[in-house]
C-alpha cells in the first residue's frame, strides 16, 4: 500500500465521522441532509461553518491523494490509475458541492479529468478557476494544456 493510499485511509476515515456529524446537524445552515433538534442545540453558526470547512479539507486532500495514487508510476510505461483518478473527480464534487468556489476543487477536478480523457469538463472546471484567479499561473498552464487536447 503506497503512502497516498494510507494517507487516502486515514482521510476517509476523517469523513465518515464528518458526515457522521454534518447529517446530524447540517438543515441549521442550509444543508439537506436529516438534522435532529438535540444535535442543533450543541452547534452554534460558527461550529457549522468550521465543519464546513474541515469537510472541504478532507474532500480536497482525498482528492489531492487519489490524483497522486493516479499518477504514481509502478513502471515508466504504466497508464494511470483510471479508478483512482474518478475517485478524484467524484471527490472533488463533494468539495464543489461544501463550496461552489472552490477553485482548488475545480483546478484537481480538471486535472482528473483530463487523465480521464474528459476534456472539454477539464476544460470548463479551468475556465471557471481562471475566472476566479486570472493571474494563476497553474490554471492558466493546465488550461492551455487541456485545450490542445
Amino acid at each position: 500500500e503506497s503512502q497516498f493510499d494510507e494517507a487516502a485511509d486515514e482521510y476517509r476515515s476523517a469523513d465518515r465521522l464528518l458526515e457522521s456529524f454534518h447529517s446530524l446537524v447540517s438543515d441549521s445552515v442550509g444543508f439537506t441532509s436529516k438534522s435532529t433538534t438535540r444535535g442543533r442545540e450543541f452547534v452554534s453558526k460558527e461550529n457549522l461553518a468550521s465543519l464546513r470547512s474541515l469537510l472541504l479539507a478532507v474532500n480536497l486532500n482525498l482528492a489531492a491523494c487519489h490524483l497522486k495514487a493516479a499518477l504514481q508510476h509502478q513502471e515508466p510505461a504504466s497508464l494511470p490509475d483510471m479508478a483512482a483518478a474518478r475517485r478524484a473527480a467524484a471527490r472533488c464534487s463533494a468539495a464543489l458541492m461544501v463550496d461552489p468556489a472552490s477553485v482548488k476543487a475545480r483546478f484537481r477536478r480538471a486535472q482528473a479529468m483530463s487523465i480521464l480523457g474528459d476534456f472539454d469538463s477539464s476544460v470548463r472546471d479551468l475556465q471557471a478557476a481562471a475566472a476566479t484567479e486570472p493571474n494563476n499561473v497553474e490554471i492558466q498552464r493546465e488550461l492551455a494544456l487541456a485545450k490542445r487536447r
